[in-house]
């Protein structure tokens, strides 16, 4: 990953850990029963995750498709594993699976977000070409449904492809 993501990673990892070392967030109780804590912990590690995704897509890194997908999960699921591992020590704070899980749920479902809809395989649009006897044509860039190009190796490389196939109308 690039510097920037890194530090942008370390700095929203340091914030949960600050969040997390008070025995009280945001100076308020939070009611266990109406499941806001487990919301709080979807949302912030979801955010994790996603910040993880960009960062490894914006960076060109040579990871498999299935490691670019499955990385920022568990490198959310493992942040929330060590948080909860924390809280032990922190008074008025308690060690929690089902924390846990709302951390892994979260970064599951950013991940799921950002790869299924943000980030979704689009065809280019179809260009004009000349074909025989003068007659147009069209060709459309066809994907598969992990986003790559039939042609490219990496999500990026796919995106690269449209960019110089895309026609100046």
């Amino acid at each position: 990953m690039k510097r920037r993501y890194i530090l942008a990673t370390t700095l929203y990892c340091a914030w949960i850990f600050w969040m997390s070392s008070q025995p009280r967030p945001l100076g308020v109780d939070i009611p266990g029963g109406l499941g806001v804590d487990k919301m709080a912990h979807f949302v912030v590690y979801g955010g994790l995750a996603g910040l993880v995704s960009v960062g490894l897509r914006r960076s060109e890194t040579r990871l498999s498709v299935p490691w670019q997908f499955w990385f920022p999960i568990l490198f959310a699921a493992a942040y929330g594993v060590t948080d909860e591992f924390h809280q032990l020590f922190v008074p008025q704070r308690t060690f929690s699976v089902a924390d846990m899980g709302a951390n892994a749920a979260g970064g599951f479902a950013a991940q799921a977000f950002l790869w299924y809809v943000w980030w979704r395989p689009r065809k280019t649009a179809p260009m004009a070409l000349e074909g025989a006897g003068g007659k147009p044509t069209a060709k459309w860039q066809d994907y598969t449904f992990d986003g790559l190009s039939k042609n490219a190796e990496t999500p990026i490389a796919a995106e690269r492809m449209v960019e110089k196939e895309r026609p100046e109308w």
